[in-house]
C-alpha cells in the first residue's frame, strides 16, 4: 500500500534556474524607464544633496582654519551662514527626494502588479490546475510588497549614499592621498563580507518567500474546506501541519536574522578601525606640518561622511537580497507563456491572405469530426468523437462518468485543444475564432457556479451597466423574481462568499440570468441539474427552456428529465458516439443502462 499523498500547497516552490541579479535589475529598469521625466528629476535632486554632503566637510575644515585657528572672526560667520545654507540646501532636497522617488516607485509597483494581473488573467487553464490560489496571491501582494520596500524609502537612500561614497571619496583623495589610501585599506575586508553574507541571506530569504508561498496555499486551500475539516474531525492533523509549515517559515526567518545580526558588528569593527588609524596618522602629519588641523577635522568629518553610506549600502544590500528574492517569483510568474489564440484575428479571408472577418452573430452550427484528445498524463479523454448540430437544434450528450461530455465543452470553448481531428462552427475551424470572441459567443453554465462576495446585481450584470428595463426581464424570464423578493435587500442584497446566503438551485437561476445578460450565440449546459432537487430542476428547466430559444443547445447530463427536452441525443462511451436518436426512441436504452433512471 503506498503512502498518503500530501495535499499539494506542500510542495516546494521553487525558483531555480533564474537568470542573475543583473538581468532581473534590468527588467526592473526597464519599469524605471517608463516614467524618465520623473527618474531624471530624482537624479538631479540626488546630485544637488550629494553636492551638498561634501561641501559641509569642507566648510567645517575651513571655519577651524581661518575662523579659529588664525582668529578671522568675519571668516567664520560668512563659513557658519554657508554650513547652514548647505544644511537648508540638503533638507529640502531630501524632502523632495523622499517624496518623488516614492512616486516613482509606486509607480513601478503599480505597473508590475497591473502586469502581474494581466498575465495571470493571459493563462491556460491547465496552469491554475498545477499552481494553489494561495501562491499565487503571494506573488501579486506579498512579493510584490517586498518590492515597495526597496521602491519606497531604501531606493532613495542607495541612490544618495552612492553617489556620496563617490564624491567623498573624491575629497578625501583631493585632501590627502595618503591618508585617504588609509582609509581604503579595509574596504575589501568590507566588500568580501557582504558578499559573502549577501549570498547566504540571498538563498535564506529565496526559502522564507517559498515557505510563505506555502503558508498561503495551505490556507487558501483550508479556509474554504473548513467545513469538511470539521466534519470529518480534521482539525488535529490538518493543525499538525499547518505546526509544520509555520515552524518552518519562523526557522527560515531566524536564518536571516543570525546572517544580519553578524553582519552589521562586522561592519562596525572595519569602520572603528578605519577611523582610529586615520586619527594616528592624522595626528602625525598635523604635528609635522603636512596638513593644518581643519583638514584634519574636514578629513575626519568625511570619513564618517564616507562610512555612513557604506553601512546604508550593505544594510540595503540585504534588503536587495529580500527584494531579489522577490523579483524572481514575480518575473517567473511573468514569464509564463499565456494562453495562445486569445485575441488574434481569424486566418485566411481575403484573397491575399489577409485575415478574415468575424461575424457578428454565430449561426450555432456544431460539427465534431474524428475528435481525439489526451490529457497531460497520456490519459485519453476522447477518441474518434464524431456528432453534428444544427443551428437552433438542443442536442443531449449522455453516457457514463468519463465519457467525454465536460470534455466536449471544454473543447467547443478552447480550454483545451484536440490532439487531432477538427471542430467547426459555421463550417469554420474553431480555431479560425479568437478564444476571447468564442467565449463571448458561447456561454456555459455549469454545475458549480461562482458567485461573487458582492450585490445580486453585480453578480448578474457582472459589474457592467445593464439597463433596468433588460435586467428585470431577465429576472422574470428565468424565474428569479421570487429570491429578489425573499432577500431584504432585493438586487442590491450582498450574496455571500461564493453565494453562500443562496441555494444552490438560486445560484443556478443567476447563472441563467447571466446568461440572458450576455446573450451568447450558443448554450452549453455541462450537469446544471445534477444536484438539485426535483421541485428547483423543475424551476430550472423552465430557465433552460428560455435559455435555448433561438439558439444551438447542447446539454451535458446523465437524468432523463433534462434529456426528453432535447431535439436529440448523442450517447458517448470511452470518448466516442455509441448512439444517436430522439429521446423516446433511446429511452428505453438508456433505463437500461442506468444512464437516465430518476432519483426517487
Amino acid at each position: 500500500m503506498s503512502p498518503p499523498t500530501a495535499p499539494t500547497y506542500l510542495a516546494a516552490d521553487s525558483v531555480a534556474d533564474r537568470p542573475p541579479d543583473l538581468a532581473i535589475v534590468r527588467r526592473l529598469g526597464a519599469y524605471l524607464g517608463r516614467r524618465r521625466g520623473l527618474l531624471v528629476a530624482c537624479l538631479v535632486l540626488v546630485l544637488v544633496s550629494s553636492a551638498a554632503v561634501t561641501a559641509g566637510p569642507w566648510l567645517l575644515g575651513r571655519a577651524v582654519d581661518r575662523g579659529l585657528v588664525a582668529g578671522d572672526r568675519h571668516a567664520l560667520l560668512v563659513l557658519a551662514l554657508l554650513m547652514l545654507a548647505v544644511q537648508g540646501v540638503r533638507t529640502v532636497t531630501s524632502v523632495a527626494e523622499g517624496l518623488l522617488f516614492a512616486i516613482l516607485g509606486q509607480g513601478v509597483l503599480h505597473d508590475l502588479r497591473q502586469d502581474l494581473f494581466a498575465r495571470v488573467q493571459s493563462l491556460p487553464t491547465p496552469f491554475f490546475d498545477r499552481h494553489p490560489v494561495g501562491r499565487l496571491v503571494t506573488r501579486l501582494t506579498n512579493d510584490i510588497a517586498a518590492l515597495g520596500e526597496l521602491f519606497a524609502p531604501s531606493v532613495v537612500s542607495v541612490a544618495v549614499n552612492v553617489v556620496v561614497i563617490v564624491s567623498v571619496s573624491t575629497a578625501l583623495f583631493l585632501l590627502d592621498p595618503l591618508l585617504a589610501a588609509t582609509a581604503f585599506l579595509l574596504f575589501p575586508v568590507l566588500v568580501a563580507v557582504t558578499l559573502y553574507f549577501g549570498s547566504r541571506i540571498r538563498s535564506v530569504f529565496r526559502d522564507v518567500k517559498g515557505r510563505l508561498a506555502r503558508i498561503n496555499a495551505g490556507l487558501g486551500e483550508l479556509i474554504p474546506g473548513m467545513r469538511v475539516v470539521q466534519l470529518f474531525g480534521r482539525e488535529a492533523d490538518e493543525g499538525d501541519r499547518f505546526t509544520k509549515l509555520n515552524g518552518a517559515y519562523r526557522d527560515a526567518q531566524l536564518r536571516g536574522v543570525r546572517y544580519n545580526a553578524l553582519l552589521h558588528p562586522l561592519v562596525q569593527i572595519c569602520a572603528g578601525g578605519t577611523v582610529a588609524a586615520l586619527l594616528l596618522l592624522g595626528g602625525w602629519r598635523v604635528h609635522s606640518g603636512v596638513i593644518t588641523v581643519g583638514t584634519l577635522v574636514a578629513f575626519l568629518t568625511y570619513a564618517q561622511h564616507l562610512f555612513q553610506p557604506v553601512r546604508g549600502v550593505i544594510e540595503k544590500y540585504n534588503l536587495f537580497q529580500t527584494a531579489m528574492a522577490s523579483a524572481e517569483r514575480i518575473f517567473l510568474l511573468l514569464d509564463e507563456e499565456p494562453e495562445a489564440g486569445w485575441g488574434e484575428a481569424a486566418a485566411g479571408g481575403g484573397p491575399n491572405g489577409e485575415a478574415a472577418a468575424l461575424p457578428a452573430r454565430l449561426e450555432g452550427a456544431i460539427r465534431f469530426s474524428d475528435v481525439h484528445l489526451t490529457y497531460e498524463g497520456g490519459v485519453a479523454a476522447l477518441s474518434g468523437l464524431d456528432f453534428a448540430v444544427a443551428p437552433g437544434e438542443v442536442v443531449a450528450l449522455v453516457g457514463p462518468t468519463g465519457a467525454g461530455k465536460s470534455t466536449v465543452a471544454s473543447l467547443l470553448l478552447r480550454l483545451f485543444e484536440p490532439t487531432s481531428g477538427t471542430i467547426e462552427i459555421d463550417g469554420r475551424p474553431l480555431t479560425d475564432y479568437p478564444k476571447g470572441f468564442l467565449r463571448r459567443r458561447v456561454g456555459l453554465i455549469g454545475q458549480e457556479v461562482f458567485l461573487f462576495d458582492a450585490t445580486l446585481r453585480e453578480n448578474l450584470c457582472l459589474f457592467r451597466e445593464v439597463e433596468e428595463a433588460r435586467l428585470m426581464e431577465a429576472i422574470h424570464r428565468v424565474g428569479l423574481q421570487e429570491v429578489v423578493a425573499r432577500l431584504p435587500e432585493g438586487l442590491e442584497a450582498r450574496v455571500g462568499e461564493r453565494g453562500g446566503r443562496l441555494s444552490l438551485g438560486e445560484r443556478q437561476l443567476i447563472a441563467f440570468g447571466r446568461f440572458l445578460l450576455y446573450d451568447p450565440d450558443i448554450l452549453v449546459l455541462d450537469e446544471a441539474t445534477a444536484s438539485i432537487d426535483r421541485t428547483t430542476e423543475r424551476t430550472i428547466q423552465h430557465a433552460l427552456e428560455v435559455a435555448a430559444q433561438g439558439r444551438t443547445t447542447v446539454i451535458i447530463a446523465h437524468r432523463l428529465e433534462t434529456v426528453r427536452h432535447a431535439d436529440r441525443v448523442v450517447v458517448l462511451e470511452g470518448g466516442k458516439k455509441v448512439g444517436e436518436g430522439k429521446p423516446e426512441r433511446l429511452l428505453g436504452v438508456l433505463e437500461a443502462e442506468g444512464l437516465g433512471t430518476p432519483r426517487p
